[in-house]
């Protein structure tokens, strides 16, 4: 049998997934609407659809990271598996 050589290049594709994008959109307060824009002009390529953004969004509600329909939205992050309420550049309150 031969040799098998491997070389690891670095890769220039971004690293991050588009459900973490979309979270990220969305709990930055920009609408479905906007998120779908935003995601289409990160990755044209994207099969991404607003109902895809819509199980996002419901996915953080669930999650109680989003405040539910008409409620004003608050904003939280997770520091060592706890949930602290945040500002929306995400300092701690």
């Amino acid at each position: 049998m031969s040799e098998v050589q491997v070389e690891f290049v670095k890769s220039e594709v971004a690293t991050t997934g588009v459900g973490a994008t979309c979270r990220k959109l969305l709990l930055e307060g920009l609408s479905n609407a906007e998120v779908l824009v935003k995601l289409k002009e990160l990755n044209p390529a994207s099969k991404t659809t607003s109902a895809c953004v819509a199980w996002y969004k419901s996915d953080l509600r669930k999650k109680n990271l989003l405040a539910p329909k008409g409620f004003i939205n608050r904003y939280f992050m997770m520091v060592d598996g706890e949930k602290v309420e945040c500002d929306k550049e995400g300092n701690a309150l």
